[in-house]
């Protein structure tokens, strides 16, 4: 499929998006950077184009009618042909829940819009950039299995060589030897001779002389094969040993023989031959150099996969390496979240076994202090790395600049050279550009992390360890990166106590997200493929279906509200439901409990306070003094009305003052309290307005705040009922207590006044009236005025007083109100 790298074209892109604007845009930018574009409007030419042509990457649009973006992904991966093209999604939606979905199907990548042009370049080279790696490894590897399997045919063609080696003496040309065994003498032609660059002249070849020129980390095994068939344990002599050339190097030999014994058994005599199989033992180490960097990778990459984090997986790749290429020390260095700095990572690995004590102890030491530092860009080898984005071989650490004195450290623990290598993102180890240097280093820096290397020796480069470490780090760098996403998502749900879950439109459980919450109806394993009304009470299932059909209907977000009884409590939950697509959708709960109670308190405070201003002010007043108490505070203006047919009554007790000096002040409290509760349930049960109290005395008016047509005969009614409260009172108390009352009818004014500590009161004439009647009358008698009078003579008895003074009146005609007609 990759196509990428041509003399014309960076790359075919095919750009998919419904809006004409958009596409002329996008092409515009990628054309400009040197790619091929191709364009589609819709879905089903999306899918048509990528058929016809393969692209080599797709930018898709999710928002398009017909057939969104999703689905298109999910047509391009479900087909063989088109599954390996990556697809970078493109789209306004912001929302996490919107990228997990567009990684879910199979989605690369996604960019938001409105994006920038650097942007959307740099995350297409990105993903073009892994192919290119993705199609070398695939190179790699079939040229290392043609290259094993061609080894293994040389080996074969080899072994079956062995079995002819009498033929092959004849004609292969090998050196030959005749070994005298009893008088040690040895016979070496000259070809073999020539094979390790000896003249006759320079060497008297006999058993000894050959002995002297065997390597000696082979010289044992070497003597053990020989005994071996001198004592005919084996039927042929064959080992594989390395004799000494003439200019001191060695070379591979593959000696084959055959003795000849007496009449006793002893061996006299051993005839063979000497093979060069140098290049054969070069080429099967090459093999198996080759075999061991891809059981490596593969080895590494399975461990990482396997790991549980990104921190661990960061272990297991500083052991590998060290244990393979047994190199000393390894750590880990690791971006700092502003992308200004290298800090050092916890993990580390070094191979203790055979170091001196107080070496390893040097060692620790060192480490100790490098896990305090941190390194900028370009400082010490971590910094060189990071900024280059390349790995870096270090002969001698004396050869760099040692900013913070770290290397000096290293250098008194025995450590002499150095290897750094980044573990970059995505795939992307090519050196950015200026730009992208100012891209990635000021916001999402490619680098997951620089692992460098110490070993105990000086040397120049080991390509091959370099371009080993290289592939592990390039290998390693996608699976970090998942690593390090998953940890975020896992740190995310961690975090969240919501209840997540996906569901069809029939209420199937599809998944369960693993989040912190307590407020499961069931455990997760017992929820997946069951309906919401196998689970849930009747009214909530159908409540939560109802929503999800909304909202994949309406392809938008639904919220909803209801509660479940949970482990014996009631549990409120706040759910949104947002559609995936026209089948499923995904549903977050929010458990609301800890609010719901509170806005019960609330409202019960409320209620409370409410009922509380309501036994203080009338509901009328309490409602206006609510609404208007901003402008009251800030005007000063007061809550008053006028009321042109009013019954007011003052009522005082006779006799409490000398009641008040021989009882204790709670007792009279008390006995005040039974009196005063026993007026207030008259008034409200005739609907009268209880104004105050003042000491003994009580007032109470009838008519307001909300009119009353037969106001003075609730308060006619009142004023005999207290009468008969008190007579029972006096008896059942056996106390001398007498009620004192006056009752007038007439125009007043009623409200509240001042800011503070509001109080209903009554203002105007008829008010003061009504109290003189109340002090000019005489105890357990109700004197009432002449308009009082007129309005109740035909329904009440009363008895005509006459003519008295009355303080600030004069002369006033007033009545005795006896009882009811």
């Amino acid at each position: 499929m990759l196509n990428i790298q041509t003399q014309a074209t960076k790359g075919n892109i095919l750009v998919v998006d419904d809006t004409p604007d958009n596409l002329r845009l996008l092409s515009t930018v990628l054309a400009g950077g040197g790619y091929e574009v191709r364009k589609a409007l819709t879905g089903q030419m999306a899918l048509m184009a990528a058929k016809t042509a393969l692209p080599d990457l797709i930018l898709l649009d999710i928002n398009m009618p017909g057939m969104n973006g999703y689905e298109v992904c999910s047509q391009l991966k479900a087909d063989e042909h088109t599954r390996d093209v990556p697809v970078i999604f493109i789209s306004a939606l912001d929302d996490v829940l919107d990228k997990v979905k567009g990684f879910d199907i199979g989605g690369v990548d996604y960019i938001t819009k409105p994006f920038q042009a650097q942007e959307v370049i740099a995350r297409i080279e990105n993903q073009l950039t892994i192919l290119r790696q993705q199609s070398s490894l695939r190179e790699r590897t079939a040229q290392l299995e043609q290259e094993i399997k061609e080894r293994l045919r040389a080996e074969e063609a080899s072994r079956q060589s062995e079995e002819r080696w009498e033929l092959a003496l004849l004609g292969t040309g090998d050196g030959i030897f005749d070994w005298n065994i009893t008088t040690g003498e040895v016979f070496a032609s000259a070809l073999l001779l020539e094979m390790l660059g000896y003249t006759e002249q320079d060497i008297a070849y006999s058993f000894d002389a050959w002995l002297n020129l065997v390597h000696p980390e082979d010289m044992d095994q070497t003597i053990a094969t020989l005994q071996g068939h001198l004592e005919r344990k084996t039927p042929l002599y064959r080992g594989e040993y390395r004799l000494r050339c003439k200019d001191s190097s060695y070379k591979w030999i593959l000696a084959r023989g055959q003795a000849q014994w007496d009449r006793n058994g002893q061996p006299v005599r051993m005839v063979g031959s000497h093979q060069d199989i140098s290049d054969a033992v070069a080429a099967a180490t090459q093999r198996k150099q080759a075999e061991e960097e891809v059981r490596l990778l593969s080895t590494i990459a399975q461990a990482i996969s396997a790991a549980p984090d990104f921190d661990t997986a960061l272990d297991i790749a500083l052991q590998q390496v060290c244990e393979i290429t047994s190199w000393t020390y390894g750590e880990a260095w690791i971006p700092t979240a502003d992308m200004s700095a290298l800090v050092c990572s916890s993990r580390w690995y070094c191979q203790f076994a055979g170091i001196d004590p107080n070496v390893a102890e040097e060692i620790r030491n060192f480490r100790e202090y490098s896990e305090v530092l941190t390194f900028l860009p370009t400082e010490e080898i971590p910094g060189q790395v990071w900024s280059t984005h390349k790995s870096q071989w270090v002969p001698q650490l004396t050869e760099i600049d040692d900013v913070l004195l770290r290397l000096e450290l290293a250098t008194k623990c025995g450590l002499k050279g150095g290897f750094g290598v980044p573990i970059v993102a995505m795939g992307n180890n090519n050196e950015p550009t200026e730009e992208q240097s100012n891209y990635l280093l000021s916001s999402q820096s490619p680098v997951l992390a620089v692992l460098v290397f110490f070993m105990r020796s000086t040397s120049s480069e080991d390509k091959r360890l370099s371009e080993l470490v290289n592939a592990v780090a390039a290998q390693s760098g996608t699976v970090l990166q998942q690593k390090k996403v998953q940890a975020e998502m896992k740190a995310l749900f961690a975090a969240m106590t919501d209840v997540v879950t996906v569901r069809d439109v029939s209420g199937r459980c599809l998944n369960v997200i693993p989040t912190n919450t307590v407020n499961l109806y069931k455990p997760p394993a017992a929820m997946i493929g069951r309906k919401l009304h196998e689970d849930l009470p009747s009214a909530e299932a159908d409540l939560i279906l109802k929503g999800i059909l909304e909202a994949v209907s309406s392809q938008k977000t639904v919220s909803i509200e209801y509660c479940l009884p949970i482990e014996g409590k009631d549990v409120w939950l706040a759910e949104t439901i947002s559609p995936l697509n026209e089948e499923r959708a995904i549903l977050v709960a929010r458990d609301i409990s800890d609010r719901k109670q509170a806005e019960e308190a609330l409202r019960l405070e409320q209620q409370k306070s409410e009922q509380l201003l309501l036994n203080i002010l009338p509901k009328a007043i309490a409602n206006q003094l609510k609404e208007n108490q901003g402008v009251l505070a800030e005007r000063g203006a007061a809550i008053a009305e006028q009321f042109n047919e009013v019954t007011i009554m003052f009522a005082d007790l006779v006799g409490f003052t000398s009641l008040s000096a021989r009882l204790k002040p709670i007792e009279l409290v008390n006995l005040l309290n039974e009196i005063f509760s026993t007026f207030d349930e008259l008034a409200e049960k005739l609907g009268l307005e209880k104004i105050k109290t003042i000491g003994d005395a009580y007032m109470v008016a009838g008519g307001l705040p909300i009119p009353k047509p037969d106001h003075a005969e609730a308060i006619a009614e009142m004023a005999l009922a207290m009468q008969a409260a008190v007579r029972h009172l006096r008896c059942e108390q056996e106390e001398n207590i007498q009620i004192r009352i006056g009752i007038n009818t007439g125009v007043v004014v009623a409200g509240v006044i001042g800011t503070k500590k509001f109080i209903y009161d009554l203002w105007g004439d008829a008010v003061n009236v009504a109290s003189r009647m109340e002090s000019s009358g005489q105890p357990g008698i109700i004197q009432v005025t002449t308009a009082t009078y007129e309005r109740l003579k035909d329904k009440y008895v009363f008895e005509k007083r006459g003519t008295i003074k009355v303080k600030g009146k004069g002369e006033m005609v007033t009545y005795w109100l006896i009882g009811s007609q």
